[in-house]
C-alpha cells in the first residue's frame, strides 16, 4: 500500500539509517534548533517522530500502513517541543514540495492564525492534512481540550482512546 504517495511527517526528525524505514525517505529538512539548526540533520533525539514514520511506512518485520509510501521528514519538535513558526514553516515547505498527506502527530492549545491559513494552503492544493487531537484529556467535562492543528476543521483530527476494566479513564 502507499506506492506513489509522499506523506511528509512532521514531528521530531527520524532515524534516517532505520532499516525498516531509510529506502522510504526521499528528502529531510530541519526546522529546528537541534544541531545548531543543520537544515539536514533531523536526528530524532526523542524518537517520537520515528515512531511515527514506523506506524506510516515500515516495511520490515513489522508492516507500516503504506509500507511503499515516500517519506518527507521535517523535524520541527526538539525532544522538548517546539515552536509553532517552525511547525508552519514545515507545513509551508511540505506544500511547496507537493506532498500528497501531511502528519502532524503534535499539537497545542490556542489556534494560530498562520499556522491556519498554511494549512488552508496546503488543502486548496489538494493535500490531506492530519493532526493528532492530543493527549491532555482530563476526564473533566467541563474544561477545553482543543487541540490544535487537529481542531481546524479542514484538518483530519485523529486520536485513540484506552479503556481500563474497573476505571473511569
Amino acid at each position: 500500500y502507499g506506492e506513489g504517495v509522499k506523506v511528509a511527517i512532521i514531528d521530531t526528525g527520524c532515524d534516517i539509517s532505520h532499516p525498516d524505514l531509510k529506502d522510504r525517505i526521499i528528502d529531510v529538512r530541519n526546522f529546528t534548533n537541534d544541531d545548531k539548526g543543520a537544515i539536514n540533520n533531523v536526528t530524532d533525539y526523542a524518537t517520537h517522530g520515528t515512531a511515527t514514520a514506523s506506524v506510516i511506512a515500515s516495511s520490515g518485520k513489522i508492516i507500516g500502513v503504506a509500507p511503499k509510501c515516500n517519506l518527507l521528514i521535517l523535524k520541527a519538535l526538539t525532544r522538548t517541543g517546539g515552536k509553532i513558526s517552525w511547525v508552519t514553516e514545515a507545513i509551508k515547505y511540505a506544500t511547496q514540495q507537493n506532498v500528497d498527506i501531511i502528519n502532524m502527530s503534535l499539537g497545542c492549545t490556542q489556534p494560530n492564525a498562520e499556522m491556519y491559513e498554511a494549512i488552508k494552503r496546503a488543502i486548496d492544493r489538494n493535500i490531506i492534512v492530519v493532526a493528532a487531537c492530543g493527549n491532555n484529556g482530563d476526564n473533566n467535562p467541563n474544561t477545553n481540550e482543543l487541540n490544535y492543528p487537529a481542531s481546524f476543521n479542514e484538518c483530519v483530527s485523529v486520536g485513540s482512546v484506552r479503556y481500563s476494566k474497573g476505571t473511569s479513564r
